[in-house]
């Protein structure tokens, strides 16, 4: 069996604060000194007509997808910081129990001794 897909995506990201569609690396909002916040969203909405790959029996749903980030990076001299969090929020519109939410938290740091 073949699966169909039908799928809308939206992306923000940090990239419209860079002022110029060109941009390949976003600049982010400045927040403080050092401190640059680069947020991004992004949302799929589609339709799968055999969601669960079933030979017989096919179940189609809606399925959307929201995935938030927000990143933090600072940088003080020639140390730099970052936090960074990110987020999968899936929702399946013919099953509410198959519906999920992965998440993501990191930190890094960069020092010169």
């Amino acid at each position: 069996m073949f699966s169909r897909k039908i799928i809308f995506t939206a992306t923000i990201g940090a990239a419209l604060f860079s002022g110029s569609s060109q941009a390949l690396e976003p600049k982010g909002v400045p927040v403080g000194e050092g401190l640059t916040f680069f947020p991004a969203i992004g949302l799929d909405v589609g339709y799968e007509d055999n969601y669960y790959r079933l030979p017989s029996d096919e179940i189609g749903t809606w399925v959307t997808t929201l995935s938030p980030v927000l990143a933090l990076r600072g940088e003080r001299g020639q140390n730099n910081y970052g936090l960074r969090y990110e987020a999968n929020a899936i929702w399946v519109d013919e099953n509410s129990d198959d519906n999920y939410v992965n998440q993501l938290a990191s930190a890094d740091a960069a020092f010169n001794i």
